[in-house]
Parts: structure tokens; C-alpha cells; sequence
């Protein structure tokens, strides 16, 4: 409000801005390019987040790059090529209501369809038989026929992927950027793991203790145990083995979970008690719960009828 109360912001604006001039008056000729590519660079990564933005919200803004929607396991992914690379942006829906639901069975088929794909897209490096003990793991798909497999780490490392036909038993302490377990029997996983990308599915039971996951679970059977943290915006689909088959999930005190529980299970009955550790999209059991719709659920649920949220930029 008073006259001339500006000036020392200007002058404090001139004189940060006066070494920044400086260098780039002394820059040669190499250094200006390099920093021309660098601006150039940056330019066309925030086109590319513009173009991202607008496809997906359905934006009227032109003169953008093209973006390709493609599959991302559970969810989907939204792609821009650069000069260099490309960038994407993975994301699911968020929902207010039921309306848009199909009924579960083509639900399961989608769900089921989605993980053969994801399967499919794993390239098994080799197969062993017979049971198999490891106390360290290649950083490659490998697949155990006719026996069952058990792990015990107490390091970290950056991918594990597993397919057995039997159990498969993770042990230990440490740290995982992907774990991938395929069983085709129980799959149980203790210890103090911090896994940031989890997909653990089996026709059976998984059992999670003291594990800290972000990721995608499918069973027939399901349990959080001991101070288990399913982190944002997990996953846990409970699939019957068979289309008449029962489901089951076991949440024991201490554990905490945000993201979507969906049970599969046809003309079920199970419910869940209110909890202030489920922060949750309930689907599938026999009360209807409020969405949450700032909790994005994975895109098989549906594509035209939700709200895009992105869950990670790659």
C-alpha cells in the first residue's frame, strides 16, 4: 500500500539474477549449446507431460505430441517417444459409484486375461525341477516344475521372478524393487521385506507377515498377518478356483491396507468389519461401501466410465 514499496523487490530480483547473467555472458560457444540442448531437452519433456495430461483428461489443447495407450499389467500406461526415450505415465480410475461395474464373471475373465498376459510378457530363462532351496537368486524369470521353492535372503535386490508349480516360501529381511511369484500353491512371504512393486498370484493361499508391499495380490485365499503394510494403492483380488468356489481373507490386528479389495467370489457373503487401518474400494462383498474415488483402482474395472489418477511417471 505504500509508494514505492516495490523497489526492494525489484532490486532483489536484479541482483539474483545478476550472477546468472554473468555466467551465461561468459559462457563459449560449447557451453551456450550445451545449455540450448539442455532448454530444449526440458521443452520437450513438459510438451510430453502436457500431451499425457490432455489425452487422458481429454484436454482441447493442440500442436501435441501423440500418445499410445497400451497395457501395464493391472493398469495401463500412457506413452510419449522423445528424441530420446520416451516418457509415460501409469494410472488407473477412480470411481464415485457402482453403476459402471460389469458382473464378476467378466470381471474374472478380464482379470485373468490381464495376468496370462503379464505371464506371457516374462521370459523364462531356464527350468529346474524337483524342490529348490536359494539363498540368492538370479536376476532373471526362472520356473520350478514338480517341486516347491524356498527362499532365504537377507540382502537386497532389484528383481526376483519366480514360477513354481508347488509353494513357494520368500524368507528373510531386506529390500526388493520387483518381486514376481507365480505359484501353483501356497505363497507365503515373512520376514522385514520392503518390496515396492509385488505380484505374488496362485489359484491357492498367500500369506503376508510383516512384509511392507506395494503391488497386486490374487488368491483364492488371502492373509495380512503380523503388522503387514499393504501401501498405496495396493491390490488384492480374491479369485475362486472354480466359478462355484469360496473365497477367504484374513486381516489381522495391526495391519494396514490402502487400495482395492475385490472379491470375485459369486453371490458372496463375506463382509468386512469397519476398520481405521483399511483405507479401501470395497467390491464384491455383501454390503456396498462408499467409493473412495481418490484411490484409483486398476483399469480392467473400466476404462470410459472413471476418472484417470496417475499412480508413478516413467
Amino acid at each position: 500500500m505504500n509508494r514505492g514499496a516495490s523497489l526492494p523487490i525489484v532490486l532483489a530480483i536484479l541482483f539474483s539474477l545478476l550472477p546468472l547473467s554473468m555466467v551465461l555472458i561468459s559462457l563459449s560457444d560449447n557451453g551456450m549449446q550445451g545449455v540450448l540442448v539442455e532448454y530444449k531437452r526440458f521443452q520437450e519433456l513438459y510438451k510430453a507431460e502436457a500431451s499425457i495430461y490432455a489425452k487422458l483428461y481429454a484436454l482441447p489443447i493442440k500442436n501435441l505430441f501423440n500418445v499410445r495407450i497400451e497395457e501395464n499389467g493391472f493398469w495401463d500406461k500412457a506413452c510419449v517417444n522423445l528424441f530420446q526415450g520416451e516418457l509415460c505415465a501409469v494410472y488407473g480410475y477412480g470411481f464415485e459409484n457402482y453403476h459402471f461395474f460389469k458382473n464378476n464373471l467378466e470381471l474374472q475373465e478380464v482379470f485373468k486375461s490381464r495376468l496370462l498376459s503379464l505371464k506371457n510378457a516374462l521370459y523364462i530363462q531356464d527350468t529346474l525341477y524337483g524342490n529348490r532351496y536359494f539363498e540368492r537368486l538370479p536376476s532373471e524369470c526362472f520356473a520350478v516344475e514338480n517341486g516347491d521353492v524356498r527362499v532365504q535372503l537377507d540382502s537386497s535386490l532389484n528383481k526376483a521372478c519366480i514360477f513354481c508349480s508347488g509353494d513357494i516360501l520368500f524368507r528373510g529381511r531386506g529390500s526388493v524393487d520387483t518381486l514376481m511369484l507365480f505359484g501353483g500353491g501356497a505363497i507365503r512371504l515373512e520376514g522385514e521385506w520392503r518390496v515396492r512393486h509385488l505380484e505374488a498370484h496362485t489359484s491357492e493361499k498367500i500369506s503376508l507377515t510383516t512384509i511392507k508391499f506395494q503391488g497386486v495380490v490374487s488368491a483364492r485365499e488371502v492373509a495380512l498377518e503380523n503388522r503387514t503394510i499393504g501401501e498405496y494403492p495396493s491390490v488384492i483380488a480374491l479369485m475362486p478356483a472354480s466359478w462355484n468356489g469360496k473365497t477367504s481373507l484374513e486381516f489381522q490386528y495391526g495391519s494396514h491396507f490402502i487400495g482395492t479389495l475385490w472379491n470375485a467370489e459369486i453371490n458372496s457373503e463375506m463382509d468386512i468389519l469397519p476398520d481405521k487401518n483399511i483405507k479401501a474400494n470395497l467390491l464384491g462383498f455383501s454390503k456396498d461401501w462408499e467409493l473412495k474415488k481418490d484411490i484409483p483402482m486398476p483399469a480392467f474395472f473400466g476404462v470410459h466410465s472413471g476418472t484417470p489418477i496417475i499412480l508413478e511417471w516413467l
